[in-house]
């Protein structure tokens, strides 16, 4: 036995409501952050050190500066490990937050070193933007941005 399948055409009008109901539904934040890139690192000699374990001397500084889709980072006290050779920054993104890790290239003195870190995200649209700052400190740093 065929089966006959009855399809309703939804007059113009109809659709153009449906259209903009669905339009008022859809979620704000979100952002495509996928040619997004981090560039230009450049790290600084160690400016205080400490035997690991011993605590962290300073709390960390970071300043941020949007200019034409480039945020310019600029991270005081950052702590690596004391034999680094660079530091490593790497982005995950999730919606609107961009978790930036920062990580020495290598780990093997016993001893922490706090340093300046400077990069650029590239590439990044004017938005608003939780930044998630990870190292090897315990706790990240979180910043709020509206560009």
């Amino acid at each position: 036995m065929n089966k006959i399948r009855k399809t309703k055409i939804l007059p113009p009008l109809l659709l153009a409501a449906l259209a903009l109901s669905m339009a008022a539904c859809t979620k704000t934040g979100i952002v495509d952050l996928s040619t997004i890139e981090v560039t230009s690192v450049f790290s600084s000699e160690c400016l205080t050190s400490h035997i690991t374990g011993k605590g962290w001397d300073n709390p960390d500084t970071i300043d941020v500066q949007y200019n034409d889709g480039t945020l310019i980072v600029h991270h005081k006290n950052l702590s690596v490990n004391c034999d680094f050779d660079s530091v490593d920054v790497n982005l995950a993104t999730s919606n609107d937050t961009i978790t930036i890790f920062e990580d020495g290239s290598t780990n093997t003195a016993d001893c922490i070193c706090e340093i300046e870190n400077h990069f650029q995200i590239k590439n990044l649209p004017q938005g608003n933007y939780v930044l998630v700052f990870k190292s090897c400190k315990p706790s990240p740093i979180i910043i709020t941005l509206n560009l």
